[in-house]
């Protein structure tokens, strides 16, 4: 079986010409080497890995970890035209060299799985920046797949051929693609399976990892969304509160009338701005308006369902609304995310 161990490395300690040559002991001795724009003071490092025998290729500039795993499965896609698939794994000494041989094994014994290798990462050890990481990545995976995983940000893996084309379609460059990548595997019904491997992650542990920014980009599509639907959300609600108190009277038609035009207005920003910010898709406008408009339709008819059951409580109505729309944001999201806006 011809396996390719990719590791992207961005300013790499010395420790890395080891780790290679430990690897290369466990017969794993295809590496490929992404240098992902690291300073010129740390050549000696590359040149000692090309020494050992690794295969080292360079980006000019950082361009960040999901950039690098992506042009280091093409290139080994061009160096070797009978590889059957490709390990993933970090340059900061996180790794044992067994471990990558566990996904190495694991991969032969169950041929065309993603090989995922799951970290317990309960100790308390683990830097807090990573463990905050890790535990909102845990529910944002869950929102969108229903499911819990144990480790899906791992970037331990064992990433079989038939897999290639979505690790090379799917967005993103940093450290969000790692997340992204398990994600569209999920949803694209590909087997996973779960390796055991150990994690050397500790307070003293190097990585280039930027808690605030990099969280950013790991939720950014949520975090766009949350955006839109806030400021659409605003619109509604001042509209709704408009026409319920100044032109309509305070009647199960009159909250429907005050609930049907706000919803129309601040609908038509939604469904624009989403599709071409939130969820950046290009696709035709036609069928996906459709299909939002069955969505908006459906919402807005739960909305004024829940406002007209609750109204009688003495609470005034614009508290009563915002409260049930703010109960519908998660559902109208994981629909325009895998329904109206999909991919594929």
């Amino acid at each position: 079986m011809t396996v390719a161990v990719i590791i992207p490395a961005y300013n790499p300690e010395s420790f890395l010409v080891d780790f290679a040559k430990q690897i290369m002991k466990q017969n794993l001795k295809n590496i490929i080497i992404v240098d992902d724009g690291s300073s010129n003071e740390y050549t000696d490092v590359f040149n000692q890995l090309k020494n050992i025998g690794c295969i080292v290729i360079h980006h000019k500039k950082n361009s960040g970890k999901g950039a690098s795993i992506k042009y280091g499965i093409k290139n080994a896609m061009s160096v070797f035209p009978q590889l059957d698939g490709c390990i993933t794994a970090e340059a900061n000494n996180q790794h044992s060299p067994k471990d990558l041989r566990k996904i190495y094994d694991a991969m032969q014994k169950h041929p065309g799985k993603l090989i995922m290798g799951t970290r317990k990462l309960r100790s308390n050890k683990l830097p807090l920046k990573f463990r905050v990481s890790f535990y909102f990545s845990k529910i944002y995976v869950r929102i969108m797949t229903k499911k819990w995983y144990k480790d899906a940000r791992t970037i331990l893996r064992g990433i079989p051929k038939e897999m290639f084309s979505l690790a090379l379609s799917t967005e993103g460059e940093r450290y969000e693609y790692e997340l992204n990548f398990f994600i569209n595997a999920i949803k694209n019904n590909y087997p996973y399976i779960n390796v055991h491997v150990g994690s050397h992650l500790s307070k003293n542990h190097i990585s280039h990892f930027r808690p605030f920014i990099d969280t950013i980009l790991l939720f950014k599509t949520l975090i766009k969304f949350a955006a839109t639907s806030l400021s659409c959300y605003i619109i509604d609600l001042l509209l709704f509160t408009l026409f319920s108190y100044f032109i309509f009277p305070s009647n199960a038609a009159g909250l429907f009338g005050s609930t049907v035009i706000a919803r129309i207005i601040s609908g038509i920003m939604n469904f624009t701005i989403n599709k071409k910010w939130s969820f950046e898709n290009h696709k035709q406008w036609k069928g996906q308006f459709a299909k939002y408009i069955m969505l908006f339709v459906t919402q807005m008819t739960l909305s004024w369902l829940l406002v007209t059951a609750f109204s009688a409580l003495p609470i005034p109505i614009f508290i009563v609304k915002m409260a049930v729309d703010l109960a519908l944001f998660v559902l109208n999201y994981l629909v325009q995310k895998n329904w109206v806006f999909k991919d594929k």
